[in-house]
């Protein structure tokens, strides 16, 4: 081989030319050899590592995605029943209690307020988590309260634990804290439990809470007792 210094004839085993003395390591066929064979596996750890990035992220937004569709097709608001009766308390300040919720901002949650005369909502509180319901619209207040879910993950359904536990605090804040653990209890939640096991219908005092499983995930419900 040459040297690219003095174009010397370099015997491929040197490590130096004769003539000028400079490195002529990177002339060695072994050492060139080495280096395609290094960049040839970088290159391949750069395309495995990006497939696998590209494949992970189509996979999340494709679940997400069928999650969604699976919660909009249990609920919308052309599908809230009928309801009549009062849960006693005006839908935007039942909001309010519950978005000021030091849990539900930790889980970065947020109901959103009804739109003049409306009597209807429904609407996405999270990716897996479906809220609707009916409002009276004389008198602005909260009717009855559906909560659909599928959790897929264990943060979707702490999440889901949240909002129950919420909803049953914002109805009751003079006895929010007991009203919480009460109605989760007589739900059936429990510490190291499945949440499958929770399937029960309960009432504190004039208002009705019911949790139950389907095959296409959890629905919890909230409404008047005492309505027909």
């Amino acid at each position: 081989m040459k040297c690219k210094y003095c174009n010397a004839d370099v015997s491929p085993a040197a490590t130096t030319c004769p003539k000028c003395g400079h490195s002529v390591m990177e002339l060695n066929p072994e050492t060139i050899a080495k280096r395609k064979k290094k960049k040839y596996l970088i290159i391949g750890i750069i395309a495995i590592t990006f497939i696998f990035i590209a494949s992970t992220i189509g996979i999340t937004m494709m679940h997400q995605e069928q999650m969604s569709d699976q919660i909009e097709s249990i609920a919308t608001k052309e599908d809230v029943p009928e309801a009549s009766g009062s849960l006693g308390i005006k839908y935007n300040l039942f909001v309010e209690r519950f978005n000021e919720n030091r849990n539900v901002k930790k889980a970065q949650m947020e109901m959103k307020p009804a739109k003049k005369n409306e009597s209807v909502f429904g609407y996405d509180l999270t990716s897996s988590i479906h809220v609707s319901g009916r409002i009276d619209p004389k008198t602005g207040e909260l009717q009855m309260l559906s909560v659909f879910a599928k959790p897929g993950s264990q943060e979707e359904l702490v999440k889901l634990v949240t909002t129950i536990g919420v909803t049953a605090e914002s109805l009751f804040p003079s006895d929010a804290n007991n009203v919480r653990k009460k109605v989760l209890s007589d739900l059936g939640f429990k510490k190291g439990g499945s949440l499958k096991d929770a399937n029960n219908s309960i009432t504190q005092e004039n208002i009705r809470f019911q949790f139950t499983g389907t095959e296409s995930g959890y629905i919890f419900t909230v409404s008047d007792a005492n309505a027909e």
